[in-house]
């Protein structure tokens, strides 16, 4: 734990020991001289030292107040500077940013180059987390959540909810899609994110097959390399549709059958209501909410 004397002491302390008269700090602190005398007093006290000598009309500061002056004044010009740094980065746009690993990897990522192209000032900062979003904790200025309760004071914009499809790599085939019968298709290498392990056992209870043997197939880590397997043709994998959009209508991933999980708990943009005013937080808005709509109408090419 830090051990800091009383900090508005050390301002005072500061503009007392730079003008040598408590009169001059106290016009430029917009206080009386007694209260500079007070604080001046205070850290004394603190510190168990003497920071000045008194004379008629007149301080000085004593070998150790110069010694401390100079730490203090060091110090505070560091936090200046260092406020002044993060107010001008502010200004150029930045916006702080919380987003599911995934959703960041195979959605987000892709599309930043139109953010760009349209809000050239506009800088992100992004964090990716699987961790319920706290917002002054995380010390971020928006979110991107999948469901959850975020209270009254969070303005939510669903983006879509959650299709969960096979894919294996392969050629496009009309829309999309290749004729696997299930039990076939289990046959394969199945990839598993170590974060969604139920997800092949739902999706073959879906398909009225029995449960699958956790330890067969290939485990990852999460999601984006279960995707990235099945691009290289390592097995088979379950994707949510909205993310493999690219890759599936450019033929790189095929929907090797029509079997699929859907839950409507929906990804969503989470912001306080009280940055809703923040220019940079309003044009991120318009431009996810705008991506999020075009994501839903490809996704619904795929009859699924």
């Amino acid at each position: 734990m830090l051990r800091l004397p009383p900090l508005n002491a050390i301002r005072v302390f500061e503009a007392a020991g730079r003008h040598l008269s408590f009169k001059d700090a106290a016009t430029e602190l917009c206080v009386t001289p007694g209260a500079v005398s007070r604080h001046v007093m205070n850290l004394e006290q603190h510190l168990g030292e003497r920071l000045f000598e008194r004379h008629h009309r007149e301080v000085r500061l004593t070998q150790l107040g110069e010694l401390y002056l100079a730490t203090v004044r060091r110090t505070l010009t560091e936090l200046s500077d260092a406020t002044e740094a993060l107010a001008a980065i502010r200004a150029k746009g930045l916006l702080r940013l919380k987003v599911p690993p995934t959703f960041a990897t195979l959605w987000l990522v892709p599309r930043l180059a139109r953010l760009k192209a349209q809000h050239p000032d506009l800088t992100l900062q992004i964090t990716t987390s699987h961790d319920q979003t706290r917002f002054a904790a995380d010390e971020i200025d928006a979110a991107i959540g999948y469901g959850g309760d975020y209270g009254a004071d969070i303005q939510v914009d669903r983006l879509f909810g959650e299709v969960m499809v096979p894919i294996v790599a392969g050629a496009r085939d009309g829309q999309g899609t290749v004729s696997i019968p299930p039990e076939l298709l289990v046959q394969r290498t199945l990839l598993h994110s170590s974060h969604r392990m139920q997800d092949w056992g739902q999706w073959l209870a879906a398909a009225g097959l029995g449960q699958v043997d956790r330890n067969e197939g290939l485990v990852f880590e999460n999601s984006s390399l279960t995707f990235r397997g099945a691009i290289e043709g390592v097995g088979v994998a379950l994707t949510q549709v909205a993310f493999a959009l690219d890759e599936l209508e450019n033929g790189r991933l095929v929907i090797p059958c029509d079997i699929h999980l859907r839950d409507e708990t929906a990804y969503v943009f989470a912001v306080p209501r009280a940055r809703l005013r923040d220019a940079r937080v309003q044009r991120f808005r318009n431009w996810i909410v705008e991506e999020a709509r075009t994501t839903r109408e490809r996704a619904a090419r795929f009859r699924i």
